[in-house]
């Protein structure tokens, strides 16, 4: 499908709006007004100087079940309720959201081993359940019909 479609959806869902909850398990969900997005995984240019201050903190922060989700379960944290101001669909097909003070955070497609990367949609289900912008794989992006 169009990616200007999907460009024109996503600006009508996500620019001025806010994400107040987040989940993260099988993979993650930002709960919007209307809309939920799901992805397998994110990441952001921050998560790496983020990791190196919690290699070091004490008590230990990166000792638990899924370390490498603690500092992007805290940039999810750190934007939570704060609006949207513009995203990007990028060539490889991750979705970059751009928040206050140039803070950013992606909906990644290099994920291996899936079969779908983020979705839009209304369920906060997987898009096989329901889509309206879907990534089923990197660099392509589909819109419901």
């Amino acid at each position: 499908m169009s990616r200007k479609l999907a460009e024109k959806i996503l600006t009508k869902a996500l620019i001025e709006n806010s994400y107040s909850y987040f989940d993260y398990g099988d993979w993650l969900g930002l709960k919007l007004k209307e809309y939920r997005l799901v992805a397998q995984d994110i990441n952001s240019p921050e998560e790496i100087n983020l990791n190196r201050l919690l290699e070091n903190a004490d008590p230990p922060i990166l000792d638990g079940v899924d370390p490498q989700n603690i500092a992007k379960s805290a940039l999810l944290h750190r934007n939570s309720q704060k609006e949207i101001n513009d995203f990007t669909i990028n060539p490889d097909g991750s979705l970059s959201l751009l928040f206050d003070q140039k803070r950013e955070i992606s909906l990644i497609t290099s994920t291996s081993i899936v079969d779908w990367h983020w979705c839009l949609n209304k369920s906060g289900q997987d898009p096989y359940h329901d889509y309206i912008v879907a990534c089923f794989e990197a660099g392509k992006i589909d819109v419901s019909a």
